[in-house]
């Protein structure tokens, strides 16, 4: 009964793809067989009877560099208002994109040289 279904909305996907989308008809044998490819990886793969498993989501084990966070409480504390641009540049090293957290700083300071 579930493949009569199935079938079913790819028949309803592809004439609202001919009728309200307009494809030229060129484009039909090449959406026929592009909706024919997805169901047939349904029928390998599906298993519409099994039940829902969820996961827990993973924390990132990366932990943040304690020095590093040492030096921008000891910046955030003398730069008030440019509290955010350390935070950003600290977020973008945490991940790794060191040039662009220097970037970062650089228009910072830039911006307010004081």
């Amino acid at each position: 009964m579930t493949w009569v279904l199935v079938l079913a909305v790819a028949g309803v996907a592809f004439a609202a793809m001919v009728l309200i989308g307009r494809l030229p008809r060129t484009g039909w044998e090449v959406t026929g067989a592009a909706l024919l490819f997805g169901l047939a990886g349904y029928a390998l793969q599906g298993h519409p009877g099994l039940p829902g498993a969820p996961t827990p989501a993973v924390e990132n084990a990366a932990v943040a560099d304690a020095t590093l966070l040492k030096e921008r409480q000891q910046m955030g504390n003398s730069f008030a208002k440019g509290r955010s641009w350390l935070i950003l540049a600290d977020g973008l090293t945490r991940q790794g994109q060191y040039r662009a957290a220097a970037d970062v700083l650089g228009k910072a300071a830039r911006e307010k040289p004081r």
